[in-house]
């Protein structure tokens, strides 16, 4: 089998994202704000690129300017934008963003007939997919007709395809249609029997799901009817299962709390390195005449450094949780395995209340 050209392919919600850049300021009061590129899709699709994977995206983008940054940007990150879709008839979407606390991050979205939401089945192109090993897809073009014809086909042809599927459930609200404009950051909402309907769809499709806090929250109350499940089969194999659940729920809320404490720090440090960064560049150009030039370089080098030790412990606490996660799933599955394989060699066949039969 030949090498594929990708390792991964990100199809979904693409936007222009302006970051206030005045930390616990109110968004209606944030004078100054930082371009970047925005949307779950995108992000993932750079954040896998700058870790060395072979990517591309499939998304849709205004022929104006901020249609025209996001296929920049995201060329220079390493994706590949052959597959993104010019819309002129539509704009590039574009979201208002700021930082007012730990939880606390108000935005608008300016989503309305935007051009990632234009995409169809049309603009879906198999061969471009047969060249990945893998496909991501959002959970926000589930919500109209015509892009979620676009996610169907992408499903249906990576199945045919024999390629892995992953879904970012991205489950917004008001992307929904179920809350205002001014519900922007909210991810909470009333049972809806549309959401529910259309990723009860497409579950079957997917080998791996991605989620916030928020959205494996209320995914995890299966727990409880898989515990339930499990427990008609045989109830004390169940519960030696289960020992090993307290030890995730401890691991998770550990790396949880420091990962929290890392980005908090990291906003914090952004602020301060700003401005010194910004006085060291103004020392530089006003004391070069002078002897102080390599003192001012010294300060904006000490500033780099701190920025790169809090990037490092947030990465750490990142790949803690990470290998966590995978430690305690792959001692689940020994745990089952020796469990079912040791029980009906040391005991009669017994019944699911672990009665032996006569």
């Amino acid at each position: 089998m030949s090498e594929k050209d990708f390792d991964l392919i990100c199809i979904g919600r693409s936007c222009v994202d302006l970051y206030s850049g005045e930390f616990g300021v109110p968004l209606e009061r944030a004078m100054t704000f930082t371009k970047s590129v925005g949307g779950s899709p995108m992000n993932i699709a750079i954040g896998t690129s700058r870790l060395g994977l072979r990517v591309g995206a499939i998304t849709g983008v205004g022929q104006e300017d901020n249609g025209r940054y996001l296929k920049w940007q995201l060329s220079c990150e390493g994706v590949d934008v052959s597959a993104v879709k010019t819309d002129p008839k539509r704009l590039t979407a574009m979201v208002l963003l700021s930082i007012r606390g730990d939880n606390d991050f108000p935005l608008i979205q300016y989503r309305e007939n935007c051009a990632d939401m234009g995409l169809t089945a049309e603009d879906i192109d198999p061969d471009y997919l047969a060249r990945a090993g893998a496909v991501l897809v959002t959970g926000t073009h589930l919500s109209r007709g015509g892009v979620r014809s676009a996610t169907m086909k992408v499903l249906e042809t990576a199945k045919r395809l024999g390629l892995k599927c992953i879904l970012d459930i991205d489950f917004r609200p008001n992307l929904w249609g179920l809350q205002g404009h001014d519900a922007g950051s909210s991810r909470w909402a009333e049972a809806s029997e549309q959401v529910t309907s259309e990723y009860k769809k497409v579950l079957p499709y997917f080998d791996l799901i991605v989620g916030t806090e928020e959205e494996f929250f209320i995914a995890g109350i299966k727990i409880i009817g898989s515990f339930i499940i499990l427990c008609g089969v045989n109830v004390w194999l169940t519960l030696i299962m289960f020992t090993i659940v307290p030890f995730i729920v401890l691991a998770a809320v550990y790396f949880n709390r420091k990962m929290k404490e890392q980005f908090r720090i990291q906003r914090v440090q952004l602020g301060e390195i700003n401005a010194q960064v910004e006085d060291s560049l103004l020392g530089v150009r006003v004391v070069k005449s002078f002897a102080n030039e390599e003192l001012e370089k010294e300060k904006f080098e000490k500033g780099n450094q701190i920025f790169y030790n809090v990037k490092r412990h947030r990465y750490f606490y990142m790949g803690g949780f990470e290998a966590s996660n995978r430690l305690f799933d792959g001692l689940m599955n020994l745990l089952v395995l020796v469990a079912g394989a040791v029980w009906p060699l040391a005991f009669r066949p017994m019944s699911k209340w672990g009665k032996r039969k006569k």
